[in-house]
């Protein structure tokens, strides 16, 4: 289920970047005689946006200090997608987004990758009132190894009116604080849980069933969201379970059928006394998902609590071989 780089944003980025361009351009038209024009680019400036986009990020950051209409381009691209993988990159950013507050307005995605309980003790406050200011996100990515750190409640109680797609793995504290916050964004596209467990799971699926989330179409998850009661979220046509038991599938299977694209199964977990279904030919998967386009079945994982031996097919076209 991979991640669409919504190509929207990348033309509202190219605008943007022709759009201050212009003004620039403008400005230096109106300087009087005694000023220093800007420098002539020698090229169109749709042409040096394609140039810099495909440059490293090194790059983009040095033509930063070229002359203002490149310094601009860069920024746009250099801005628009933002990785942070250690600690100490936290409270760089956040220092690059205090010295000129207009970047805010130009981030359009964000991936937190790392931050861990050793480091900068500055990171879980930073992080909230970091995120705040990005308003104009559509994509967050949020991976911390911090156990119950409070900063992962402050971060759900921030409000971003263009998001559309959330990954989180961490630990929640709150299940109020969550459920808040997904009916908040009613307009999330994606949704990835990963091995993300809210505290009360029930309580947040009981009242994610009356809330209509009409434009989530993909889902990512290890717990028994969607197994356990009608209906399902009607628009939901790709899911990625981390975590299964055998008999799980033929549930999804009943209550996915007439609209279920894409499915991904990992870690398949068999229960002593439980696990008793027999495994599906690739004509039995089409029979019962119909709209199936996409399948992938990823190698099974083994907790200390599971049968050691787990058995695990390679898929094909053959009619012999099989699901399990």
């Amino acid at each position: 289920m991979g991640r669409n780089k919504l190509g929207s944003d990348v033309e509202q980025c190219d605008r943007r970047a022709v759009s201050d361009w212009k003004a620039s351009e403008n400005a230096s038209n109106s300087m009087s005689p005694h000023t220093t024009p800007v420098t002539d680019l020698g090229l169109p400036i749709e042409l040096w946006i394609q140039v810099l986009r495909s440059a490293s990020r090194g790059t983009q950051a040095k033509m930063m200090l070229v002359n203002r209409p490149l310094s601009e381009i860069a920024e746009s691209l250099l801005y628009h997608s933002v990785t942070l993988t250690w600690n100490i990159d936290v409270p760089k950013f956040s220092q690059s987004i205090a010295s000129c507050i207009r970047r805010a307005s130009l981030v359009i995605d964000i991936h937190i990758l790392q931050i861990k309980p050793l480091g900068d003790n500055r990171v879980p406050a930073l992080l909230p009132y970091l995120i705040g200011t990005l308003q104009n996100l559509r994509t967050m990515t949020l991976k911390m190894t911090v156990a119950r750190m409070a900063s992962c409640d402050d971060i759900l109680h921030i409000r971003l009116p263009h998001l559309r797609s959330f990954t989180c793995n961490m630990n929640i504290n709150s299940d109020e604080v969550f459920f808040n916050f997904l009916t908040a964004h009613e307009d999330l596209v994606e949704l990835d849980l990963g091995f993300t467990y809210p505290p009360n799971l029930p309580g947040v699926e009981d009242r994610l069933d009356k809330k209509p989330f009409s434009s989530l179409h993909t889902i990512a998850c290890s717990s028994r969201w969607l197994n356990s009661r009608l209906p399902v979220l009607h628009n939901l046509t790709h899911l990625y379970r981390t975590g299964y038991i055998a008999t799980e599938v033929a549930h999804i299977a009943t209550l996915l059928d007439p609209q279920l694209i894409s499915l991904r199964l990992r870690g398949r977990r068999i229960l002593t006394g439980w696990d008793r279904t027999e495994p599906w030919s690739l004509h039995e998967v089409a029979t019962k998902l119909p709209k199936l386009r996409y399948l992938q079945i990823d190698a099974p994982h083994v907790c200390s609590l599971l049968v050691p031996l787990l058995r695990s097919n390679t898929l094909s076209e053959s009619d012999d071989e099989c699901v399990s």
